[in-house]
Parts: C-alpha cells; structure tokens; sequence
C-alpha cells in the first residue's frame, strides 16, 4: 500500500490505497458537492452531526460512492467524520436498498 496527501476543502486526511487506484481530492469534493445538490442539501450538512434521516441518508449515499471508487472503510470514516462501522453500515443499507431497486 502507499500513501496519498489528500486535501480537499472539507478536510485533511492521509489517505492509503492500491497502487493502481488514484483518487483524487477533487473527486471525493465532487462526489460530496454532487450529493449534497441532489438531495437539496449544503455541503455542510453532509459532514454535519446532523442525524436527521433526509441528511443522513444522503450521507450514507456518499459513503457508499467513496467506498465504491475505491477508499477503505476507514478512510471514508476520516473524510466524513465518522467511525469505520459508522461507514460500513451506511455502506451496507445503500447497498441493500439498490440490490432490491435492481431485483
């Protein structure tokens, strides 16, 4: 594994990934932005503490894309803020709701 600097503007962060896997800081803030937008939502109250299930479920949306593209489960947590099993369960009910949207 190696190491990245990222820096986006919402925080920083040491990042590790695969050799073959580049993320950049301006992806994970488009992804972020994108969200936020499409849920009505400013970029604040995405990384708020906010625990309302509108925010919160946009939330989860962005921690099932940044996994996705190829960030842990750990580094996800440290762009959102959030524990690791806090990301695998956001990860895991978006997973589930877009298994039984495609079946």
């Amino acid at each position: 594994m190696i190491s990245i600097a990222h820096s986006c503007q919402f925080c920083e962060v040491e990042l590790t990934t695969e050799p073959e896997v580049i993320i950049t800081p301006e992806q994970i803030t488009e992804i972020i932005e994108n969200t936020a937008e499409k849920h009505g939502f400013s970029v604040e109250h995405i990384l708020s503490r906010c625990r309302r299930q509108p925010v919160a479920l946009a939330r989860q949306e962005v921690m099932y894309q940044l996994y996705i593209i190829g960030l842990t489960l750990t580094e996800v947590g440290r762009v959102l803020h959030r524990s690791p099993a806090t990301i695998s369960y956001g990860f895991q009910k978006i997973a589930t709701t877009k298994e039984i949207k495609d079946a």
